[in-house]
């Protein structure tokens, strides 16, 4: 979505929330035009979506296990191959909601200009890459949690409890780092009289509490009790352990403390532009000299959510990608465009041309400092329409070789030469993420390797038999009479 339409949309009102989101199903459907491939998480998910409905989970050998994706998958199973079309078109809905809603979230104080800005603005983050675009493209769900972090913080400081609590609960089925947060609004469900703290300065037509609409304190404790369940027993089901999926993801568990705090807090500093910090910090700051303290609870947000990610990376191992800083940096880029609009006013009105000279000559450097991520967004569109031309030749391979049913006769395990298509290769040929490895088994198996050195040494292999080849990929059996090609 373009800055300018995530402008429109912020000053549009709450009702309107439908027919943004049909605008941008319409948008994300559009944009399917372009070669792109799902990452390696969403086609795992597909994969166990798919064997959810058949109670056949097995979540061996994948990523790490989230409920709220899985959940999506399984709904989106049952239309088979459009199956994967189908949830790119829901995970780019959903990301692009994100973008509204950090232009609402900026528009609040910094009106248009700054809804503008703070559209524009996220697309260059959480990192350099700018990774943003591509987590769009491939189907990421991180567009997704800062989306929902955005609409919970919207709905406490407009005093709407239940939006609130949903948006938590469901961020919650994304990240852990949303765990606490829930249990704040639950906690502040309970206790009414601390709630009036959470924002201070928000709106004040009314206390703000769970309590005065009765029943949703019994759907915060339901949505709080639901959490451990949805996070660990269908993993338990699929791996035979209730922490598979938290040891999965200790990919750092081997690294010493210091280099993994030290590694988060630089991913933590690069998850925005640089001028971005600065300009939020003076939105806050400007807006707590006024007596504005929402601002400032927003910031406090977005800081705690960062800090959890640091705590979780140094101390227990997890990795402290970009992505996983996302829902802090939505917020800190909002802030930030409406900093931009602070401080313009405060220029503008002093009147003083020495104040404006430095004002632009500011404008000036942060515009160069963000030169580099924007020009790596034609960067970033050529990486994933190359993986998704690599994706296209996988499938003309597979039905060159007989299609996925014979490919699957063979009743062994699938090696690819791609590591980031491995769960692809599971979606595909219909097996279980554990069936499809890295290395040639000792065992009856289907090859398909994009590896030139790896074709080779496949031709030179005894009783390997080469099915198909494609313009990168090439489909062998290997101790498999069953499968003759196509």
């Amino acid at each position: 979505m373009t800055a300018t339409a995530a402008a429109r949309v912020a000053r549009a009102p709450s009702a309107s929330w439908p027919r943004v989101a049909g605008i941008c199903a319409a948008i994300s459907l559009a944009s399917l035009v372009v070669p792109a491939t799902l990452a390696f998480d969403p086609w795992a998910w597909l994969v166990w979506g798919r064997e959810v409905g058949r109670w056949t989970l097995d979540t061996v050998g994948g990523p790490s296990w989230k409920p709220l994706p899985v959940a999506a998958t399984v709904l989106l199973a049952p239309l088979g191959p459009l199956a994967a079309p189908a949830y790119l078109l829901v995970a780019r809905t959903a990301a692009l909601l994100a973008v509204v809603a950090v232009a609402r979230l900026a528009g609040r104080s910094g009106g248009t200009v700054a809804a503008v800005l703070a559209g524009a603005l996220l697309w260059l983050t959480p990192d350099g890459d700018p990774r943003f675009l591509r987590l769009v493209l491939e189907g990421h769900e991180a567009p997704w949690s800062a989306g929902l972090a955005v609409a919970g913080l919207l709905a406490v400081v407009d005093r709407r409890p239940g939006w609130a609590l949903a948006a938590t609960w469901l961020l919650s089925l994304l990240r852990p780092e949303a765990w606490p947060f829930l249990l704040a609004l639950v906690v502040c469900s309970w206790l009414p009289l601390v709630a009036p703290g959470l924002v201070p300065g928000a709106r004040t037509d009314g206390m703000w509490s769970f309590r005065a609409r009765g029943t949703l304190r019994w759907w915060g404790l339901a949505a709080l009790a639901s959490i451990p369940v949805l996070w660990f027993v269908p993993d338990w089901i699929g791996s035979g352990s209730p922490l598979h999926g938290a040891s999965t993801a200790q990919v750092l568990a081997d690294q010493p403390l210091g280099e993994r705090l030290v590694d988060s807090l630089a991913t933590l500093v690069g998850s925005v532009p640089g001028p971005a910090w600065l300009l939020a910090a003076g939105a806050v700051a400007l807006a707590w000299r006024r007596g504005d303290r929402v601002p400032a609870a927003l910031a406090a947000a977005a800081l705690a959510w960062s800090a959890l990610v640091v705590a979780m990376a140094a101390v227990a191992g997890y990795a402290a990608l970009s992505r996983f800083f996302l829902p802090g940096a939505a917020v800190v880029v909002a802030l930030a465009a409406a900093g931009v609009v602070e401080l313009w006013t405060l220029v503008r009105t002093a009147g003083d041309r020495r104040a404006l000279a430095g004002a632009l000559a500011l404008a000036l450097l942060g515009a160069g400092m963000l030169v580099p991520r924007t020009v790596g967004l034609a960067d970033i569109v050529d990486e994933v329409a190359e993986r998704g031309r690599l994706e296209d030749d996988l499938d003309r391979t597979i039905e060159r070789a007989g299609g996925a049913a014979a490919l699957r006769g063979c009743g062994a395990g699938v090696v690819t030469g791609g590591t980031l298509l491995r769960s692809a290769v599971a979606w595909k040929l219909d097996l279980p993420l554990s069936d499809v490895v890295l290395r040639v088994p000792d065992r009856p198996a289907v090859l398909l390797l994009e590896s030139p050195r790896a074709i080779e040494l496949a031709r030179s292999r005894p009783g390997t038999v080469e099915l198909a080849a494609g313009e990168r990929w090439t489909a062998f059996a290997m101790r498999c009479g069953s499968v003759s090609g196509g």
